[in-house]
Formats: C-alpha cells, structure tokens, sequence
C-alpha cells in the first residue's frame, strides 16, 4: 500500500466513522448492526470514489 492509498484509507475511515455517528445520534431507534452496516458501507464507497477521483 502506498503512502497515497494510506492516506485515503485514514480519510475514508474517519468519513465513514463520522457518517455511523451521526446515523446513530439522528436515528437513535436503530440497532447497531444498521449503523455499523452504514459505516462500513460509507468507508468502502469513500475510499473508491477517492481513488477513482484520483486517477486522470
């Protein structure tokens, strides 16, 4: 893994985290497996717009 892709890994986690948080203060009824659901999805699609993105 090269540095570009470790950083866009470290960004994808801390969107993906923030974005399960923010699930889990706004739709509080959920269970848990939902808002980890979310932030695993959220983490993967993150990361591979960002290095779609990159690539000209």
């Amino acid at each position: 893994m090269s540095g570009k892709q470790a950083l866009l890994a470290i960004i994808s986690i801390i969107v993906g985290v923030g974005l399960g948080y923010f699930w889990s203060v706004t739709r509080s009824q959920d269970p848990i497996e939902i808002v980890i659901g979310v932030s695993v999805l959220a983490i993967v699609l993150v990361f591979f717009s960002l290095t779609s993105m990159g690539k000209h």
